[in-house]
């Protein structure tokens, strides 16, 4: 079954954002800036705010990591072109934008996709989605470590900064290329790195990204 809206997985954090975002311009469908957007969302009560979302993202602004989080999810569905990057400041969904986002309301409302494994909406958003819904013990908690930089000191993951992200990049492609001469190998790293870069559970700089890959793939002894 395809869990995917704008080519990321609906149940991560990043997933979740994306699928907010898109039923908030379905609403405002006039091409509304971005502060009316984080406005009208705040407004709804559709987010499930924790302390740690109002925090600034570090090196990143000033502004409620949750807002951050919102503007590299108009980011995810400009690049499948679900809004409209012709004008600035300006978050207009396109049609195809609109379509994919009624399409993934359906699926919702109809029980085929599950608003009890999205851990970011509040109760309200939930039943906006599906309004069948109601709260239960069976719901998906939300991590504890959503953002990188909330890890325990123990993990491997000092956060790192645009300028280290050339030589991530190569650490990883050395990574990849150690385990090329295995088909089966390359097959399954490929996936593995695919689905957490891309789809990942919380958001990661280039280096927490690969220095957590490492770690997988030692766990599937795949290098």
């Amino acid at each position: 079954m395809n869990e995917h809206f704008a080519g990321l997985n609906i149940y991560t954090t990043r997933g979740q954002f994306a699928v907010l975002l898109g039923q908030a311009l379905r609403e405002l469908q006039h091409g509304p800036e971005r502060q009316e957007c984080f406005e009208f969302i705040k407004r709804q009560n559709w987010l499930d705010i924790h302390p740690a979302d109002s925090r600034p993202y570090p090196s990143v602004s000033n502004e409620p990591r949750w807002q951050t989080l919102l503007s590299w999810a108009r980011e995810d569905l400009a690049v499948r072109d679900y809004i409209d990057r012709s004008i600035n400041n300006c978050w207009r969904p396109t049609m195809d934008g609109i379509n994919e986002s009624i399409l993934i309301h359906r699926r919702f409302a109809s029980g085929e996709l599950h608003v009890r494994e999205c851990y970011m909406w509040t109760v309200k958003f939930k039943k906006h989605m599906c309004p069948t819904y109601q709260p239960s013990d069976n719901e998906t908690q939300r991590p504890p470590h959503v953002y990188e930089d909330e890890l325990p000191k123990w993990q491997n993951s000092v956060r790192g900064n645009s300028k280290d992200d050339k030589f991530w990049r190569e650490k990883a492609a050395k990574m990849m290329q150690s385990i090329s001469a295995d088909p089966a190998k390359l097959a399954k790293a490929r996936e593995q790195w695919k689905e957490w870069n891309f789809q990942g559970n919380f958001i990661g700089t280039e280096k927490q990204c690969i220095e957590y890959q490492r770690r997988k793939f030692l766990e599937d002894d795949l290098i």
